[in-house]
């Protein structure tokens, strides 16, 4: 889900990837690689420690799988990452968990928000402390209007653009459409912005199909 969903929004061509197989080199290889790609029996591996950011419960659907692993690094570097501000890359999570009905998702996504909104309500001045105005933090009111409508004059002019796009990842029948509206959503932003809004919104499909498993069950 995540390759599918980068490769389809930054428009990578497939051909190349597609037609290296019937290169006589390749070809000649394959039996070898054949070999090495056989799965061997391996132990199953611990669910990494901790696994308490966003998507924990995804990730926990992989217990014993090197996945997990592999996914909890993943969203752990992407939400460490100060190209896009935390509460952008959680609101698109929850938007897309809203999508998806992954209610498991969503209610880790409005936590983190919460979370972000009590921090920033704190700050030190001189050696004291003293509560500020939530001037960037959403509240629970805040959060639904913005899965309602997927709008709000709290959102900054980044998050205007990659909330409703978020939510236009969830499903789509062609890949031009979504892929003309990547580069309407790119218009004016960094590259390392539109990777990283890429990356997260993939992200987001991936631990959100994962979490619907982790309600059905």
């Amino acid at each position: 889900m995540f390759a599918n969903r980068a490769a389809t929004l930054l428009a990578l061509p497939p051909e190349p990837f597609e037609t290296m197989v019937d290169r006589p080199l390749v070809r000649l290889m394959r039996p070898l690689m054949a070999r090495r790609l056989r799965a061997r029996p391996r132990q199953p591996e611990p669910l990494p420690r901790p696994n308490d950011g966003p998507g924990a419960a995804a990730v926990a659907t992989l217990d014993g799988s090197p996945a997990a692993g592999v996914l909890r690094a993943a969203l752990d570097a992407a939400w460490a990452s100060e190209v896009l501000p935390r509460r952008t890359k959680t609101l698109a999570l929850a938007v897309v968990a809203r999508a998806l009905g992954c209610a498991r998702s969503e209610g880790e996504s409005v936590l983190a928000l919460e979370r972000v909104a009590r921090a920033l309500g704190c700050a030190r001045s001189e050696g004291e402390s003293v509560l500020a105005l939530e001037r960037d933090g959403f509240g629970a009111r805040d959060v639904e209007e913005i899965l309602a409508t997927l709008g709000s004059t709290r959102l900054d002019a980044r998050e205007t653009r990659i909330v409703p796009f978020a939510r236009e990842t969830v499903r789509y029948h062609r890949p031009v459409p979504i892929q003309r509206r990547m580069r309407e959503v790119a218009e004016g932003l960094e590259p390392a912005e539109v990777l990283e809004a890429v990356g997260v919104v993939a992200l987001a499909n991936t631990v959100c199909r994962l979490g619907l498993l982790v309600d059905l069950s």
